[in-house]
Order: C-alpha cells, then structure tokens, then sequence
C-alpha cells in the first residue's frame, strides 16, 4: 500500500507539536503548505518538513 503524501490537521498538530487549534491558524497564513480539498485541508507532508525546517532557521 502506497504511503500517503498528506496529513490532516491532527497528524500536522502532532508532528510539529501544537494544538490542532494552531494548525488551523497556520492554515490561514502566507506560505503554509495546505491545498483545501472541499471543506477538508491537506497538508503536503514533504512541503511540511521543508517549511518547517525554514521556520525554525528564520527565513
């Protein structure tokens, strides 16, 4: 079976380590990897990891 290329909120919560609450502000601001699909968002997990990495360097 192949891996999913996607989290949903909650997996993205887990993974950085916040609130459920705080992925769905994230969601909403400039340069966060999410692509809405209908009422439900996705996010890239390879996107995730590079923009994380970003964030946490500053740029």
């Amino acid at each position: 079976m192949a891996e999913t290329a996607f989290y949903t909120p909650l997996e993205t919560a887990a993974y950085l380590g916040v609130p459920v609450s705080q992925v769905y502000a994230l969601v909403k601001t400039k340069g966060f990897p999410v692509k809405r699909i209908g009422r439900h968002y996705r996010i890239n997990i390879k996107s995730l990891q590079q923009w994380s990495t970003d964030f946490s360097e500053g740029i």
